[in-house]
């Protein structure tokens, strides 16, 4: 608060305080201290007293004769006067995490063991079986790349009476060997495969389409290669991993 022709500012625990306030107005030239109600009064005239005379040309420290009779030590008056003025900074950081949902097998398919699949009723050609299924959305040509799916698959469709030939996940089929899986793999990164004797032997062209059919007498489903424009039944796959 503005009082005359000083200032006054209330509460401050140590005139070192005071002298710092003083510090901050240029028209600031003498300060006066209180001990008794740690009041703190600036003025823009210089008293070298604590009445009024003798003014001087720099800021002056006059206090009241009521001086404080424990000492305050320099580490201290820089300690407080520090803690006076500096507001502290809290930063906080904010980590977000994204869960990706699991895949959902789509309705219409088979759920069972882990594998999500759709035997077709439907003749079609290999291009068209894939336009098929990825209809769907999420499916694709049923991919083989482990003898325990091709375990289930042969056992499932026997069980269930699936006793014909369907078109199925593999392409770009040479007469070197060379193939190509509808996940993007090749004969070389294929972990996997099952071909039946003698097979692929290309009989049909240079680049063919695969599909799965049954071999000795209905026992085992083996891979063939033959033309993309054959009609067959096909599978079509959610992949669930």
């Amino acid at each position: 608060m503005v009082s005359g022709n000083f200032l006054t500012v209330p509460g401050l625990k140590y005139h070192t305080f005071c002298a710092q306030m003083c510090s901050k107005y240029s028209n600031c030239y003498s300060f006066f201290y209180d001990v008794t109600d740690y009041s703190c009064f600036l003025h823009d005239d210089v008293y070298t007293t604590s009445t009024t005379s003798h003014p001087s040309t720099t800021r002056y420290y006059v206090s009241d004769s009521r001086v404080p009779s424990t000492a305050v030590t320099t580490e201290q008056q820089t300690t407080e006067a520090e803690t006076a003025t500096t507001t502290p900074t809290t930063t906080t950081t904010t980590t977000t995490t994204t869960t990706v949902p699991p895949p959902v097998c789509t309705t219409g398919f088979t759920s069972t063991s882990g594998y999500c699949f759709l035997i077709s009723t439907i003749k079609r050609s290999w291009t068209s079986a894939r336009t098929s299924c990825r209809g769907y959305g999420n499916a694709d040509l049923l991919v083989i790349d482990s003898s325990t799916k091709q375990t289930f698959f042969n056992n499932y469709m026997k069980n269930n009476g699936h006793l014909n030939s369907y078109h199925f996940g593999v392409h770009h089929i040479y007469s070197n060997g060379n193939f190509e899986l509808v996940d993007g793999r090749t004969q070389a990164t294929a972990t996997f495969t099952y071909w039946g004797t003698g097979e692929p032997n290309n009989i049909d062209g240079p680049d063919l389409c695969g599909f799965i059919n049954w071999k000795n007498s209905v026992t085992e489903l083996r891979w063939n290669d033959g033309a993309c424009t054959y009609q067959d039944y096909y599978i079509c796959e959610v992949n669930m991993s």
